[in-house]
């Protein structure tokens, strides 16, 4: 499963380059999911439940797929476990996915549960949650500031372009190489 924010500064899922990239995603017979910023709600089970429930919708409406699946954005810790449907959907933090199985993750450039292939469940035969950001796995071995700042650099200047293509007042600032 592949979970998506759509409240994000960072990226944008109805951009060209965001359908683009669901579409792959979708095309590769994986499912698409939300990726939930339960901060944005702060703790109020309504708004959340509402949230849930309106951010699927814009989700379904541009893969065209049924969302059943959420995930949180940076969960605090009072979501861990979070053993509730969710505007009638499982969530990735429910005790069976998060509990009751092992649970690794590369948030923040790095593994913070234990290495993957080392880690206890499959020694022991069992089901493992693996969360991986796809930040993480581009540019060799930089490092993770590294891969953010360049990040970075890709957004600004993808934002100039657009601003150069759509906003006739707009005149595209010199590069470093003065072209």
């Amino acid at each position: 499963s592949y979970f998506v924010l759509v409240r994000s500064e960072m990226y944008n899922p109805f951009s060209p380059a965001g359908l683009r990239a669901l579409e792959k995603i979708t095309q590769g017979g994986h499912e698409i999911g939300l990726h939930l910023d339960a901060s944005l709600y702060g703790g109020d089970r309504a708004a959340l439940e509402a949230a849930a429930e309106r951010e699927c919708a814009v989700l379904e409406s541009i893969t065209g797929q049924k969302i059943s699946m959420i995930s949180f954005h940076r969960p605090a810790p009072g979501l861990m476990p979070f053993d509730h449907i969710l505007a009638g959907r499982s969530n990735a933090y429910e005790s069976r996915f998060f509990n009751k199985i092992g649970y690794c993750s590369d948030s923040r450039g790095g593994w913070h549960h234990g290495h993957p292939l080392g880690h206890e469940s499959l020694n022991a035969g069992r089901a493992l949650q693996l969360l991986t950001h796809a930040i993480w796995w581009i540019g060799g071995q930089a490092s993770a500031q590294e891969k953010l700042t360049a990040y970075l650099d890709r957004r600004r200047s993808l934002l100039e372009s657009e601003l150069a293509e759509h906003c006739a007042a707009y005149t595209p600032r010199l590069t470093k190489e003065g072209t």
